[in-house]
């Protein structure tokens, strides 16, 4: 989808969003042998008759046109209109697009050979740094943050945002700052008494791990 979307920028395709479009059919032949057709194969005789009273311009552009409505005129189920319409494509008599909801790609350009393709190299480029920075971002985002708000507010441009206070990580650095102040007050607390070794001074803390301390 990315590649086809380089191509759309550049003017080689365009690219409709999913949408439905009725089905299109055209004759490929001029009325003189589709007269001869007609002649030759009976089953496709009311068909091409009803193509003709109902459509004007079927030779030379394609119309919209209704299975449905034929197979009501006709007094034929809709798959036998749709099956005579694949056979009339099969013979080279006519071009038949079914309904589709399907995206459409339609080429704006002739096939040219690849040494005369031109690639925006430079659009390559610029989109190549621009996807690296995002995914630096994203990694930032993920292992170097202090503060997601703040991180996320930082990679739009915002650069004096201060902590959010309501994160994880925050909540996170808070509970560490509020253990440590405890820890701090305990060993002040615990020296009162007289001084001790590093040693007897640790096990008297009943706060935090031996790492905090």
């Amino acid at each position: 989808m990315n590649a086809l979307k380089f191509l759309e920028r550049d003017g080689w395709l365009t690219l409709s969003e999913a949408l439905t479009i009725p089905s299109r059919f055209k004759f490929e032949i001029d009325s003189t042998e589709l007269y001869k057709v007609q002649v030759q194969y009976v089953k496709y005789d009311k068909l091409i008759k009803a193509i003709l009273r109902t459509y004007g311009g079927v030779f030379e552009n394609y119309i919209l046109i209704n299975e449905y409505e034929f197979a009501n005129k006709l007094g034929v189920p809709y798959g036998r209109v749709v099956e005579l319409l694949k056979s009339l494509e099969t013979l080279e008599i006519a071009s038949y697009l079914p309904s589709t909801d399907a995206p459409q790609l339609t080429f704006l350009q002739n096939r040219v050979d690849y040494k005369h393709l031109y690639i925006d190299h430079i659009f390559i480029r610029d989109r190549h740094q621009v996807k690296g920075e995002q995914v630096n971002g994203m990694i930032d985002y993920i292992e170097k943050s202090h503060c997601r708000s703040q991180s996320l507010l930082l990679y739009f441009g915002e650069k004096n945002a201060g902590f959010c206070q309501v994160c994880d990580l925050c909540l996170m650095r808070i509970h560490k700052e509020s253990q440590r102040a405890k820890i701090k007050e305990e060993i002040k607390n615990s020296l009162l008494f007289g001084p001790k070794s590093l040693h007897d001074l640790i096990d008297s803390l009943t706060l935090g791990t031996e790492k905090e301390e």
